[in-house]
């Protein structure tokens, strides 16, 4: 759960990702991608499109972290969170001191909330419509937690409010393989997801 709030603006919610946390010497991160609902979490393990969906993930956050060092993988793992189950694979390197300012801009927006390559796409995807009433939906939300230790999360699964009102918004990976009918269903399930908690 993470919220922030100021002035009458603000967000809350609950995000499954975390963009990175940095802790004694070592960065973590995530790739976190591939959704199904949580009682097809068995089907999700062997689904080709969320498969190459999440893959496409994980190698753009790996070759990204390499910059700091031999990156550690571990096994992707389907996981289930509240109502929908997800591919996630960490991802860890060893470093001295990050600065956690060069990480965000390193990593965000990563596959899973861009366009990959990255620098191919990003332009094209600032000047879709509704671009600037996004808000911080999908944005990096750093909480320093002490002079050493800190967490960057990606902010999904939220409510967003300010005076023009509020909204929620929800996302998801768009590759050769999908089907538009899919997709729409996990928008869906996404926000039902939200209004659950």
């Amino acid at each position: 759960p993470y919220g922030l709030w100021f002035n009458g603006s603000g967000v809350l919610g609950a995000t499954p990702e975390v963009l990175f946390s940095v802790s004694e010497g070592k960065i973590t991160s995530m790739a976190l991608a591939g959704t199904a609902p949580a009682e097809e979490i068995q089907a999700l393990k062997s689904n080709r499109k969320e498969i190459h969906e999440h893959q496409i993930v994980v190698e753009d956050i790996s070759s990204r972290l390499k910059s700091f060092g031999w990156v550690r993988q571990e096994a992707t793992k389907a996981v289930k969170v509240g109502a929908m189950a997800h591919l996630r694979t960490e991802m860890s390197v060893a470093t001295n001191k990050p600065e956690v300012l060069k990480l965000i801009n390193l990593l965000h927006p990563t596959a899973a909330l861009g366009v990959y390559p990255k620098n191919y796409g990003v332009r094209w995807l600032q000047d879709l419509p509704y671009q600037k009433q996004r808000g911080i939906f999908g944005g990096p939300l750093l909480f320093p937690l002490s002079k050493t230790e800190s967490i960057c999360l990606v902010a999904i699964r939220c409510l967003q409010w300010s005076s023009e009102g509020s909204q929620v918004g929800t996302g998801c990976g768009i590759v050769r393989e999908s089907h538009q009918s899919n997709e729409w269903e996990e928008l869906n399930l996404k926000r039902k997801s939200i209004f659950k908690i």
